[in-house]
């Protein structure tokens, strides 16, 4: 009896191996076709002669989103035709890092079954352009896509991203990418105190991300959007010259810097304490 039960036990490890190195070959094989059909768009003028057009700014951790409508729209999963890429700009230069699928899904579907489990998806409820703009709230209407964005509506958006381009240690399916900051400056991925990869993104933020996000976010004035421009233009300012000072990254400077920039954005948004926590916790 003992020994039936120790021979279950090694198929079940032998089945569970051959399970895994199956599913890790299926993963590979996906990175490598959507590298294989993407290939021609390093250069971003083939994307753009494809029919890709940019929405939304540069996300610290996610890039530059460029769609193809005509793609998103054809709600087809192939593996070589991605409806998504992701440029991120690196020391000047625009560069491919990744690609998403989508799939617009109806009352109960779900993703396609891919290499990717399901898990890897991450679903919007809002139009396709929500993918592409700042995470707190957007405005559709200076979108590059805006005309076909109302033609999708209010449809339930599903999304991949494959860091085929580019690596990201957390993972080719994992959503975030906060190696990109690094990526940006021609440095090696590696792992940095959280604020300090932060005030990295500060520096690199020259689509103004953060203050997008802000401004969205608490629906701020005309008075209170130019205080937090300014704040944010100091603290930019101030990674900057560290960066210039120790381009092997001082960790515990950045993150100083980091944490001060939060402190100034509630001292002159003091009636917004708690959001800026809150949206501070997201970021």
């Amino acid at each position: 009896m003992i020994a039936r039960s120790a021979v279950a036990a090694v198929f079940c490890i032998a089945n569970v191996g051959r399970a895994q190195s199956a599913a890790n070959e299926s993963r590979a094989k996906l990175v490598a076709d959507a590298r294989a059909g993407t290939a021609q768009y390093q250069n971003v003028s083939a994307a753009i002669a494809d029919g890709f057009k940019r929405v939304g700014v540069e996300f610290p951790a996610m890039g530059e989103h460029w769609v193809s409508l005509s793609r998103v729209l054809d709600n087809r999963f192939d593996p070589r035709r991605p409806a998504v890429l992701i440029y991120i700009t690196a020391r000047g230069k625009r560069q491919l890092a990744g690609v998403g699928y989508t799939a617009l899904l109806g009352d109960g579907d779900q993703p396609p079954r891919t290499a990717a489990t399901l898990a890897d998806w991450h679903e919007h409820n809002g139009s396709v352009i929500d993918e592409s703009l700042p995470v707190h709230g957007h405005d559709v209407k200076h979108s590059a896509l805006a005309p076909e964005a109302a033609a999708l509506g209010a449809t339930r958006l599903a999304i991949l991203h494959v860091w085929a381009w580019t690596n990201n240690p957390a993972g080719r399916f994992v959503t975030e990418n906060w190696s990109l900051p690094l990526t940006r400056r021609g440095m090696s991925p590696r792992k940095l105190q959280r604020a300090t990869v932060r005030a990295l993104s500060l520096a690199n933020d020259s689509a103004s991300y953060y203050e997008q996000t802000l401004r969205t976010s608490l629906g701020l004035s005309a008075v209170e959007s130019q205080r937090v421009h300014s704040i944010l233009e100091a603290r930019r300012a101030d990674t900057r010259a560290e960066l210039t000072r120790h381009p092997t990254l001082d960790e515990d400077a950045l993150s100083r810097i980091w944490a001060a920039l939060w402190t100034d954005l509630e001292a002159s948004l003091p009636k917004r304490t708690s959001d800026l926590r809150a949206i501070r916790a997201k970021l």
